[in-house]
């Protein structure tokens, strides 16, 4: 009996769709956390990924343009000024720092 033969290039190529679905689930599973708090040192305590690469995968995840803007369903009926609010350093110091924020210009219109 002949034993099939194949080089690591095929297994690589074959492999790749589920490499890229298994980290892009990593990343969300790692943004959830995130949302939920939780700092690098906790998320990395929970999943197997140092906290650099959970640090590049948020300040990735911070600077996406979907993260910066209004929905444009709120564009118009937002009572939030997304100019004033400065969205890029407050997702740089995290997600409850958003909620607080928003919290406070939520007080400052009653």
């Amino acid at each position: 009996m002949a034993l099939l033969s194949v080089s690591d290039r095929f297994v690589e190529l074959w492999t790749k769709d589920a490499r890229r679905e298994e980290k892009e689930a990593l990343e969300a599973k790692i943004f959830d956390l995130w949302l939920d708090c939780l700092s690098e040192r906790e998320i990395e305590e929970q999943v197997s990924v140092t906290q650099k690469t959970i640090n590049n995968w948020l300040s990735k995840k911070r600077t996406d343009s979907l993260f910066t803007q209004p929905p444009a369903s709120w564009q118009h009926f937002d009572v939030w000024n997304f100019n004033r609010l400065h969205f890029p350093a407050l997702m740089a110091a995290g997600s409850c720092a958003i909620c607080a924020a928003a919290l406070d210009k939520i007080r400052m219109t009653r």
